[in-house]
């Protein structure tokens, strides 16, 4: 009897959370009009399979991210041949041959890295993606809105270990050729493990692609709060960005 009722107050908390969680404030820009899921369902994905399938899933859908959602390993590791771009001492970070970025006068290194990292989840069209509290956490994989998906709210999620020994390893947030994109409030962490890294944000301009963000600057890691070398990287005509 006690052991049911613990079990139920726990599953009112947790009602109770999801039912108060709301997106915070309101985009401005040229990200202004994203409305996300909007008063469509709202879901709470329970598993890395759920979640896949609610980002993927057509037409409006609030998403509401509750725990950590633990992708590494999930996709096994690869290991190839990449390169020493800033030198072979010990504390010189390796890089991944990722679309043969690598120098041709850097020197050649073997790196074993987690694939999931390299394949983020796909956000379609008509989402809110919504962290309650602390608790919305990605770890192993990022999030990609593009080929012309529509009308995305991101807010409130950590993203976490994405490779952080590699150049290439993984990015938090891709955005290519989507439009009325709202990123806000996104913590990363373990991005890098040296002031050269990858980007919090990759931003694709090859098509247009409207978005407005708000994000506190930094990268958290051993404890320490870092400016991120490079929280956004744009790629051509930066006209449609508002931050």
């Amino acid at each position: 009897m006690k052991l049911s009722i613990a079990l139920g107050g726990a599953l009112a908390a947790i009602l109770s959370t999801v039912s108060a969680a709301a997106v915070r404030g309101r985009p401005e820009g040229f990200g202004s009009k994203a409305t996300g899921g909007g008063s469509g369902p709202t879901v709470t994905p329970n598993n890395n399979a759920e979640l896949t399938n609610y980002l993927r899933q057509q037409g409006p859908l609030n998403i509401i991210i509750t725990k950590t959602f633990d992708f590494r390993g999930t996709e096994g590791k690869a290991t190839e041949t990449g390169c020493a771009p800033y030198g072979t001492a010990p504390a010189c970070q390796l890089a991944i041959n990722s679309n043969n970025w690598c120098p041709k006068t850097a020197p050649k290194a073997q790196v074993t890295y987690d694939k999931a990292a390299k394949n983020p989840l796909m956000v379609s069209s008509d989402k809110t993606v919504l962290g309650v509290g602390r608790n919305g956490i990605l770890l192993g994989k990022g999030l990609r809105v593009a080929g012309g998906a529509n009308n995305v709210i991101i807010q409130n999620l950590e993203i976490r270990d994405l490779n952080p020994q590699y150049v290439w390893g993984g990015d938090a947030i891709t955005l290519d050729g989507s439009s009325n994109v709202w990123v806000d409030h996104i913590r990363v962490r373990q991005l890098s493990t040296l002031t050269r890294g990858r980007p919090m944000y990759v931003i694709w301009l090859t098509t247009w692609t409207d978005i407005s963000h708000r994000t506190p600057a930094y990268c958290d890691r051993q404890r320490q709060k870092h400016r991120h070398h490079d929280l956004q990287q744009l790629h051509r005509r930066p006209d449609q960005v508002v931050h």
